[in-house]
């Protein structure tokens, strides 16, 4: 791309940035996986706008104006390569219980754990929380995957509280400072949550209303650019998709995770197989995967063995689980007033069996899980890997 203009009397509304998005959109749905362009060494604001959009500059031209940057991104991220060549990734475990039982911090009545974020408690506590869980991870051989405590930081929810997108850049940057210093490989989800109940689906969106809605929060969590984009706890498919359809326009990976039941549904009594149906021949590009909150093991194992789901495009799609230590219903977990947990072994056996049904590449915990689930599941998975890669010598 050589050139980049926009009315002056237009300008300094972000119609730049919105206009590269767009055109880096077009460019991967066509097959391509870099962009290059050059800014001129004497204009600061192209160039700012570029490094903040992910170029780097990677040489130097001297034309008859003078000094011009080559830069380019790369639309492939690093994320998604891992994922596509078939690694397993251990997910954090519990935050917002432990965060309450440990260091008596109390989620915010609107953003809930976002707050936390920026909190200097609230940041030793998170901090000490993902340290724990990356340091699993990488004790095992595994990817570390840690998202953003932004679910309920909503721009509605935030308004209220006195917040504007400024929580969600913080809740990221902290994020990051804390992964920069983890042990191994980890990888920075941007969490976004649905607008009602996601137990049951009161006051979920239309697809539409759900487009106009989440933007705020995706693009905040986009321009800080998150290694990959998760929306969590997600009950109904209407919601769903237009937040699908929102994330894909940024160009970058995004995942999906239904809250489902054991009949195999969501909570609206869409199917599973039909709700990955519909999203993936609507939306492009599609979710990198799909996956589930807040529900235990056997009830994912009883919901993707139900007939319907048992076609090749679950299997081959709805690949992952943040585990709840609880066998009960959603609606029976909405009455509970104490933690309800198993203990660490049955849980992670109970996780690691899903591979039976379909390739399953990401294992994290919910609520009732801390370190000791995570380090089971990492044990099981690092032994299913070992056997994998041993090759058996057999003599006749």
């Amino acid at each position: 791309m050589h050139r980049l203009c926009v009315d002056p009397n237009f300008q300094n509304l972000g119609l730049a940035a919105q206009a590269m998005k767009h055109l880096e959109h077009q460019a991967y749905t066509l097959g391509f996986r870099s962009v290059r362009l050059d800014a001129f060494h004497y204009n600061p604001y192209a160039l700012r706008l570029y490094q903040r959009l992910g170029y780097t500059t990677v040489g130097f031209a001297q034309w008859r104006k003078g000094r011009f940057h080559l830069m380019e991104k790369d639309l492939t991220s690093p994320f998604s390569t891992a994922f596509a060549r078939g690694e397993r990734f251990l997910m954090e475990g519990a935050l917002g219980e432990r965060l309450k039982r440990e260091f008596g911090l109390l989620p915010h009545p609107e953003v809930a754990l976002a707050v936390h974020g920026t909190t200097e408690a609230g940041q030793a506590a998170l901090k000490a929380l993902w340290w724990e869980y990356a340091a699993i991870a990488h004790d095992h051989g595994l990817p570390f995957l840690a998202t953003t405590p932004t679910r309920r930081a909503n721009q509605a929810r935030a308004a209220k509280a006195g917040f504007d997108q400024t929580l969600i850049r913080e809740n990221v940057r902290f994020l990051r400072s804390v992964l920069d210093t983890c042990p191994g490989t980890s990888y920075l989800g941007g969490m976004v949550g649905c607008h009602g109940d996601a137990y049951t689906g009161e006051a979920a969106l239309s697809e539409g209303e759900a487009r106009d809605f989440h933007r705020w929060q995706v693009e905040a969590l986009a321009e800080e650019q998150v290694d990959f984009l998760y929306g969590a706890l997600l009950p109904t498919l209407p919601e769903a998709a237009g937040l699908a359809r929102t994330m894909a326009e940024t160009g970058l990976p995004y995942i999906l995770s239904f809250t489902i039941q054991k009949d195999g549904c969501l909570i609206d009594g869409t199917p599973l197989s039909h709700a990955i149906q519909l999203i993936d021949g609507m939306v492009h590009p599609a979710p990198l995967c799909y996956m589930t909150n807040c529900v235990h093991p056997s009830i994912v194992y009883e919901a993707l063995s139900v007939p319907c789901n048992e076609v090749p495009l679950v299997k081959s799609r709805f690949l992952g689980i943040q585990g709840n230590t609880s066998p009960l219903s959603y609606a029976e977990l909405d009455r509970a007033t104490d933690l309800l947990t198993s203990d660490p072994i049955s849980f992670a056996a109970a996780a690691v069996r899903l591979l039976e049904l379909a390739p399953f590449q990401i294992f994290g915990g919910c609520c009732g899980t801390d370190g000791r689930h995570l380090r089971q599941i990492a044990h099981r998975l690092q032994s299913l890997q070992y056997r994998k890669k041993t090759i058996p010598c057999l003599i006749h």
